[in-house]
C-alpha cells in the first residue's frame, strides 16, 4: 500500500506495467477533509487489464 498527500482537485492516476502490456488510467477527485481511496488490482477476467475501486472515506 502507498499513500500520497495531494492537494484537493482532479488528479490522474496512471499505471503502466514495466515489461508488460497492462496499463490503466483513472481521473480521481481529491476532496478536502476526506480520504480518497483507490484500490487497484489485476482484473479477474482479463489479466491484461486493471480493475479499480475508487471511493471516499472519512479521516
Amino acid at each position: 500500500m502507498r499513500t500520497y498527500d495531494l492537494a484537493p482537485g482532479l488528479h490522474r492516476l496512471v499505471l503502466d506495467e514495466q515489461g508488460g502490456d497492462r496499463y490503466g488510467a483513472w481521473d480521481i477527485d481529491i476532496v478536502a477533509g476526506r480520504l480518497t481511496v483507490a484500490e487497484i488490482r489485476v482484473s479477474g477476467w482479463d489479466w491484461e487489464e486493471y480493475d479499480a475501486d475508487i471511493h471516499l472515506e472519512s479521516p
